[in-house]
This record gives structure tokens, sequence and C-alpha cells, in this order.
């Protein structure tokens, strides 16, 4: 999807690219669009957790923005743009 963008990408080019193929991959996603909120679910949990869960005790909103910017930078230079949700 990064290559081609979401709206060309297919269900079998993310299949091929994961080592799937199409029918085993629908096993598990109804479509693209349910495999896209997936992916952005998981994204914001691990948001969630290593940003806005730390900061929250920050009472001063300059602070915590600050806070939170240092460390969501630092979330996606450690996690090359994702942060990992612990399952």
């Amino acid at each position: 999807m990064l290559q081609k963008g979401r709206g060309v990408t297919s269900i079998s080019d993310i299949a091929r690219a994961v080592g799937l193929t199409k029918e085993a991959l629908y096993h598990h996603i109804r479509s693209k669009q349910a495999m896209l909120f997936q992916i952005l679910h998981f994204t914001m949990k691990g948001l969630e957790r290593e940003v806005m869960e730390p900061t929250k005790q920050l009472s001063d909103p300059e602070t915590r923005l600050r806070e939170m910017t240092r460390m969501h930078v630092r979330g996606l230079l450690q996690h090359g743009g994702c942060f990992q949700h612990q399952l």
C-alpha cells in the first residue's frame, strides 16, 4: 500500500507481500477497508499506550503537548512509523 497507494493496491498484492494466498488472507479479513481499519486501530492503541497514557498526569497543557510531541517522535524513530501494540 505504501508503494502503490491504498486505492491501487489489490488484495492479491497484499497477499503476495505477506506470503499468503488471496483466499488465506480473506480467511482473516473481510476486505481491504477492514484490514486498513485494523492497522489503524493497532497503531492508535500503541500511540495511546506509549504517548497519551504517560502524559496524562502533566497538568500544564504546553508541557503536556511538548512531552507528547517528544514521545511521539521518539516512538516513530524507534518503531519505524508504527507503534507496536502488545498483544
